[in-house]
């Protein structure tokens, strides 16, 4: 996609564009924090704590009941979890506090540290404390429990050992006195050792596996992280930056899933048809007259005399099966669109307005059957008309429905009173049609969409040539692609189409548009026309929305 594409659908989708930016830029200004508090969240934003363990100096790292690796696995699972969680009164699961922490052990130095991050400086120091603390007495109750056990043990030793003392002092005087004297001073220096032990356990003489050398300490952490500005004026302008790039992005994944026309280029490509012309966008005020004879010299006017000309230049030259001129030279022109409300029926009106300016006597067949809206335009009543003559099979005597309208040149046919069947009287309209021909110069032919009902498809094969409407950011692809596959099937004679809702070519230099003096379209000369105020007002409104 070409840059200028790109800035088109900016333009286009602005509100879409301009409310991140907005929104982004506000929203950032009034959360500014002040000052104090920029500095003070950029100061410290994290605390890192580490409580250190060693074995006590009475316990070597090969002597130790456990290994300190050991000692590690312990203090993250198992009991020492729980009693930390006890006494930091944590209401979570054990494990989870554990995972807040790491631990690890070094048997060179013979210490093991506790280390945990957080945000708060009292919790992380609480937290690596309370798993140093649970750990030394932890390991402190084990020993108790083994002193206990291990008193128990002394007390049958001793017992046992001053058994055999008394049965060695018994044998005194009978059998070998030195071997007697032996086995007394043994079992006296027995029960010495075991005595000794067993008063070291009494009196509190066995030592802790591990000792607190340093407790935890919340240290502040430098951050590396972004630290957003403090000043509302710089913040606003980095959020609005970022609000501009998210609302082009928003703005380009919407036109991508919009499937609506929105170039000529599009329309011309996507039907395989020129456009013929292009109808600026009509005031409110102007949606329900002829405004090409309202106001002859605004740009709307201009615009459907540019379509007068594409048409009596190019149609002399069909010829063929389906494209038969009349006898008497006349044009049937049918006018069609795909779906309602693409401004078909004020083309249609307009289109038959320039034509009787240039000298053509026209006459509109109303042969939407189903929701006619043309006779509006002109201020005809919808009386006895085409629905009453295809049923009494009185095609050929349209000349007695004629009506005269406002505008000079141009006469119509009423579609007639409502019929339960309209499809099956247009399959022989025909003779009607024939009929026309003899009446007026040009018939101009209201038919609706091809794509709601299949009447316009009925009518086609019977016109000379055949005008597609399409309306600007209305009609999508997938509808004109189904119009061109249907005109490339049934074989319809397509002149070309008429593109509703553009900007006058003139208007974009800043020029009202209006007719050159002295041109001729057509072989008709037409005279001047004088500069319209209005001319370059036409483009602020949508075109009139048929009812068709």
């Amino acid at each position: 996609m070409e840059l200028k594409a790109y800035a088109r659908i900016l333009r286009q989708r602005w509100r879409l564009v301009l409310v991140p930016f907005v929104a982004a830029a506000a929203i950032a200004m009034l959360t500014a924090p002040d000052a104090t508090e920029q500095e003070a969240s950029a100061a410290v934003s994290t605390y890192s704590a580490t409580a250190t363990l060693i074995t006590s100096p009475t316990q070597s790292v090969e002597t130790a009941p456990v290994s300190l690796a050991t000692v590690a696995l312990y203090t993250t699972t198992g009991e020492i979890p729980k009693r930390a969680a006890r006494a930091l009164d944590y209401r979570g699961e054990p494990q989870l506090l554990a995972s807040m922490v790491a631990v690890t052990p070094s048997s060179e130095t013979g210490t093991l540290t506790i280390t945990a991050t957080d945000t708060d400086q009292k919790a992380v120091e609480e937290l690596v404390n309370a798993f140093a603390d649970s750990t030394v007495s932890y390991f402190r109750d084990q020993q108790v429990e083994l002193d206990r056990a291990r008193t128990v043990e002394l007390q049958e030793a001793i017992d046992a050992t001053t058994r055999k003392l008394q049965q060695a002092k018994a044998q005194v005087g009978s059998g070998n006195p030195e071997v007697v004297q032996a086995n007394i001073q043994s079992f006296q220096d027995l029960l010495t050792t075991q005595f000794t032990e067993l008063n070291q356990i009494n009196t509190g003489g066995s030592t802790d596996l591990l000792e607190v050398l340093q407790p935890g300490v919340a240290i502040p952490q430098e951050t590396a992280a972004f630290a957003p500005p403090s000043n509302p004026w710089t913040r606003g302008g980095i959020a609005a930056l970022l609000g501009l790039l998210l609302g082009a992005a928003l703005a380009l994944v919407v036109e991508r899933l919009d499937s609506r026309m929105r170039t000529r280029e599009q329309v011309e490509d996507t039907i395989g048809l020129p456009v013929l012309a292009e109808i600026p966008l009509m005031p409110k005020r102007q949606r329900t007259g002829v405004v090409s004879a309202e106001r002859p010299a605004s740009s709307v006017a201009e615009a459907f005399r540019g379509l007068r000309s594409s048409v009596l230049l190019v149609s002399p030259s069909l010829r063929g099966s389906g494209q038969q001129r009349g006898r008497n030279g006349s044009i049937v022109l049918m006018v069609t669109s795909a779906m309602p409300g693409a401004g078909k029926s004020t083309t249609v009106a307009n289109l038959a307005a320039v034509m009787a300016e240039a000298g053509r006597t026209v006459l509109v067949l109303s042969l939407d059957l189903r929701n006619p809206s043309i006779h509006r335009y002109f201020g005809v009543p919808d009386v006895t008309g085409i629905s009453e003559l295809l049923a009494a099979d009185r095609g050929r005597h349209l000349a007695q429905v004629v009506h005269e309208t406002d505008v000079p040149g141009v006469s119509m046919v009423t579609s007639g009173h409502d019929t339960d069947h309209p499809g099956a009287l247009l399959a022989s309209v025909g003779p009607l049609i024939e009929a026309a021909r003899s009446i007026a110069e040009v018939v101009i032919i209201d038919v609706p969409p091809m794509l709601t009902v299949s009447d316009a498809l009925d009518v086609a094969r019977h016109a000379d040539v055949t005008l597609l409407v399409s309306r600007l950011n209305k009609t999508t692809q997938s509808q004109a692609e189904e119009c061109q596959r249907l005109f490339k099937r049934l074989g319809v004679s397509a002149l070309g189409t008429v593109l509703v809702g553009s900007r006058p070519a003139g208007a974009r230099y800043g020029y009202p548009v209006v007719a050159p003096a002295g041109v001729a379209e057509a072989a008709d000369p037409e005279s001047a026309e004088e500069q319209s105020a209005d001319a370059g007002q036409t483009s602020e409104e949508s075109l009139a929305r048929d009812k068709d």
